[in-house]
């Protein structure tokens, strides 16, 4: 399947206001028949599938349409409940609970490793769109100032505007949600992770949990409260470890 084509399914999945079975078997023989088409038709362009089958639009429009009133609703109406769990804070930073550190003071931290990369993180982008030389549509994000400035510059050319379809403040906004989508996979990477000794004084899932925030002092006497995010379990001929992975490294 093409880019074109894709851009296109793309489209027309992003109108129709919901997610239903009925919309994956549509998207599904929609795909099939533009293949189809295309297969037919060598070099197949946007604009080809846009005259044989309309615009995106006009597509998912024809299809909310083919649907019950009572149908629509309910799927509008359908609600999503998400549980988060918070996690306790149990470093120095707070009095309701015994705080949980993590120390070569304490010998219960048997390893640690602390990773921080910033080489590719850029903050603020200027975003090409549609168009030639002067004639380009731009527009900028960020607006970071002086020396935590980082910028870079997005190509946004697959962003289409569907033959001026969609209207310009619209164009824009895609234009921009695009370049952020592509900022953030240029962000700076900060990972700390320990081995900590699980028959040392702190029992997990008891003294404390996935999801929590604890006390970390390491080697060089650096303190920080990460949180939780991953813990790894294992046990072989040395016997057993648990791994868990901390988040940013908050000094």
């Amino acid at each position: 399947m093409n880019k074109e084509i894709k851009k296109y399914i793309k489209y027309v999945k992003k109108i129709i206001p919901f997610y239903s079975k009925d919309k994956k078997e549509f998207l599904k023989l929609l795909t099939q028949k533009i293949i189809e088409f295309s297969n037919e038709h060598d070099s197949c362009s946007y604009q080809d599938i846009v005259d044989e089958f309309g615009s995106p639009n006009e597509v998912a429009g024809s299809y909310i349409e083919s649907l019950e009133n009572d149908d629509i609703i309910k799927q509008l109406n359908k609600k999503y409940i998400f549980k988060i769990y918070k996690g306790t804070d149990r470093s120095y930073n707070q009095t309701d609970v015994l705080p949980v550190v993590f120390s070569d003071e304490f010998d219960n931290l048997l390893s640690s490793s602390y990773s921080y990369e910033k080489a590719e993180y850029r903050n603020t982008a200027l975003i090409g769109g549609e168009g030639e030389g002067i004639n380009k549509r731009t527009t900028t994000i960020g607006d970071t100032a002086g020396m935590k400035r980082y910028e870079t510059y997005i190509d946004g050319s697959s962003v289409s505007s569907n033959g001026k379809i969609i209207t310009e403040e619209e164009y824009y906004k895609m234009l921009q949600n695009y370049g952020k989508e592509q900022l953030s996979t240029v962000a700076f990477t900060e990972k700390f992770e320990g081995n900590v000794d699980p028959a040392g004084n702190y029992v997990l899932n008891k003294d404390y949990f996935l999801g929590d925030i604890v006390q970390v002092i390491n080697a060089y006497g650096i303190r920080a409260t990460p949180r939780i995010i991953e813990i790894i379990e294992s046990e072989d001929e040395n016997g057993a470890s648990t791994v868990p992975t901390f988040s940013t490294w908050e000094v």
